[in-house]
């Protein structure tokens, strides 16, 4: 199975436990609109109610199919599709991307060339009515002309799968040079893990968090479970919401979580609210409170004493202009100020990414908020910045060609600006290849017949590339540290390139070492180490084998060598390839964690590496518990927890022998 084809299965499979069929596709309110049709047609109405008209019968061949399968699966169409879409190239595929490529080609970015200039805030409420306008316009357009519907039209009509991509940051930061084998209880006093990060010093949501006392979980029943570590384990309070929990955050004695929004009757809203907690009593915690934004949960980070929140809301395209709170997203109680919606040139997609930032010690308000019109894509936050890039096409004729448009938003104590936007040729495989480094944007894509590296500058213009690299690989992982990057493509065997970035006007490959198989994930292992997560692979076929682990000594970027590996026969997926909040690293006491599938079970699976011996398996043991979210370890002082819904398993890190369970 492919790369993509993988990651396309485990993003639906995750993000189908915390789906909710947008209202605007619930069956009552489908028919509702086919009757509504049926009406103005014989009616012969306006032309705008022709237009609906129109719209509505192409949606109707479309929605037969999509109830028949379930109008769950509607809504995580759009992330299936985008990740689909960079496996194609082929004549199959350019009919259904001829809309979405139509609509790259009116955005003012040129697919092969990088594009900046500034964001455009919309004047009124108006200007935003006669975007939507136009863009209905143009949708007619490209239908009447093609027959078909393309990528954005998908797009809208799906809910927007959620993606929430993370890795583990640990509490100690420092890297290591030998990591010692030893993990004595004495040496690890307080010490405790915390959930792995894209950005060190910026925070993510999961399921599964700890403050070095108490463990906190999320279970199948929707609720958040406290437990106390200290003396064994025991359940110490609960936090139950009449609705689904999706992920939370822990701070001191703060709980902010993430849920769908309700109404005052209890009834699910197209919204999402961010719910705080006091848990200074963790046997009565109690809510301090809650505010709510339009659309769909995406992701979320929190730094410093703010959450920032980011959904995706669905303009109703038929609207009266004067029911803006149905085309323009509201947050926080009342619609977002027009001079905080971010309008993009005619063609783009008919949806917002909406963003906001409510600061934890005033948890009943919104401290600020931005929209910005957008197609399907992922968000990179860097300490200072947001970044949001999603993948545009376009027809030169002969074949389609990729690009990422990519957006910047700054933020800084809760205060949310619109900085530039930017784009770069080809496509982003995952976050960790985009990165922010002393202003600069550095970025490593893929398209169909080569690879490139881009640096922006902090007005996203292009000021540095490395293009026209490993022609027809594909780019599976990357990860960029300080002055120097590395990234792996792979076919039958995988490339990982190093390369200077010092200078970033004049970037230059150092070295490239070709072995068996790909990492997946990317991992700084001490001084002059990179770990590497990924699969073995044979390599004349390419046919995928197990789990693999590489240790690559980095020390000379010039001269990169590998120097273990460590194949998992008969384990064929983990969680960290696809989720990177599912590992637990950690260069101080030397473990790598990650759960993974041996056949079909999920099992915890603990190693320790050797600069002369290599790896060394310290656990495996099967994951017990009811959640559909994979396993997570953590550790507390000399105690490691695997840690899945309802169940609780602790191991001594002396000896990795089971000391205690709990069933929640």
């Amino acid at each position: 199975m492919e790369k993509k084809e993988q990651e396309m299965l485990e993003k639906i499979r995750s993000a189908s436990e915390e789906l909710r069929v947008p209202e605007s596709l619930e069956p009552a309110r489908v028919r509702e609109l086919l009757e509504k049709h049926d009406r103005e047609k014989q009616a012969g109405r306006s032309r705008k109610q022709g237009k609906a008209g129109r719209f509505l019968r192409s949606v109707r061949g479309r929605q037969v199919t999509a109830l028949a399968a379930g109008l769950a699966l509607v809504c995580l169409a759009g992330a299936a599709y985008t990740l689909s879409v960079r496996e194609s190239g082929g004549a199959g595929e350019a009919d259904s991307e001829a809309a979405s490529g139509a609509a790259a080609s009116g955005s003012g970015q040129s697919s092969g060339k990088t594009g900046e200039g500034e964001l455009r805030a919309a004047g009124s409420y108006d200007d935003v009515y006669a975007y939507l306008e136009e863009y209905q316009e143009k949708q007619e357009e490209i239908e009447e002309s093609s027959g078909i519907w393309g990528g954005a039209q998908l797009e809208s009509a799906s809910g927007g799968a959620t993606s929430s991509s993370s890795g583990v940051a640990e509490r100690s930061q420092a890297d290591s040079a030998s990591a010692a084998a030893d993990s004595g209880a004495d040496s690890y006093s307080g010490s405790y893990s915390d959930t792995n990060v894209r950005q060190a010093g910026v925070d993510e949501g999961d399921v599964v968090k700890t403050d070095g006392r108490y463990i906190y979980t999320l279970t199948d029943e929707g609720e958040i479970t406290i437990v106390d570590t200290e003396g064994g384990m025991k359940e110490a309070g609960v936090i139950s919401e009449d609705r689904q929990i999706l992920e939370f955050y822990v701070a001191d004695t703060r709980l902010m979580l993430l849920a769908g929004a309700v109404n005052d009757m209890g009834e699910y809203t197209d919204g999402t609210a961010l719910v705080t907690y006091d848990i200074s009593d963790r046997t009565e915690p109690r809510k301090l409170g809650e505010v709510t934004q339009s659309g769909s949960y995406r992701s979320s980070r929190m730094v410093g004493d703010y959450v920032y929140v980011f959904t995706t809301f669905y303009a109703d395209m038929f609207a009266a202009q004067e029911a803006r709170e149905s085309y323009v997203p509201q947050a926080g109680g009342g619609l977002i100020p027009e001079s905080s919606i971010y309008l993009p040139e005619t063609d783009s997609p008919s949806q917002y990414l909406v963003m906001t930032s409510t600061d934890i010690k005033a948890p009943d308000r919104i401290a600020d908020s931005k929209a910005l019109f957008a197609g399907y894509g992922e968000l990179y936050v860097s300490n200072e910045n947001i970044y949001w890039y999603e993948n545009t096409s376009e027809h030169n004729g002969f074949s389609w060609e990729y690009s990422t448009l990519i957006r910047k938003i700054s933020y800084k104590e809760g205060r949310l600006e619109a900085v530039a936007k930017g784009s770069v040729p080809g496509t982003i495989d995952d976050s960790f290849s985009i990165d922010e480094y002393e202003g600069n944007l550095r970025v490593v894509t893929t398209d169909e017949s080569a690879n490139g590296l881009y640096i922006l500058d902090p007005d996203l213009k292009e000021i540095g590339r490395l293009d026209n690299l490993a022609k027809g690989e594909q780019v599976y992982s990357a990860r960029l540290m300080g002055d120097t990057g590395y990234f792996v493509t792979f076919r039958n065997t995988d490339p990982l390139f190093s390369a200077d970035l010092s200078d970033p006007e004049n970037p230059q490959i150092l070295g490239e070492l070709k072995i068996p198989g790909f990492s997946e994930y990317l991992h700084p292992y001490g001084e002059g180490r990179l770990l590497g997560i990924g699969m073995d692979a044979d390599e004349e076929t390419g046919a995928t084998g197990g789990v693999k682990l590489s240790m690559f000594n980095v020390s000379d970027p010039a001269d990169v060598k590998e120097e273990h590996t460590l194949i998992l026969e008969n384990v064929y997926s983990a969680d960290v390839l696809y989720d990177y909040r599912a590992a637990l690293i950690d260069t101080d006491r030397n473990i790598i964690g990650f759960s993974a599938y041996k056949g079909a079970q999920e099992k915890y699976y603990l190693f320790s590496y050797d600069p002369d011996k290599g790896f060394t398996c310290l656990l495996e043991e099967q994951v017990n518990g009811s959640s559909q979210r994979a396993g997570r370890g953590l550790y507390i002082e000399n105690v490691l927890y695997v840690v899945k819904g309802n169940i609780i398993e602790s191991y001594g890190m002396d000896d990795f022998k089971k000391t205690g369970d709990i069933i929640l």
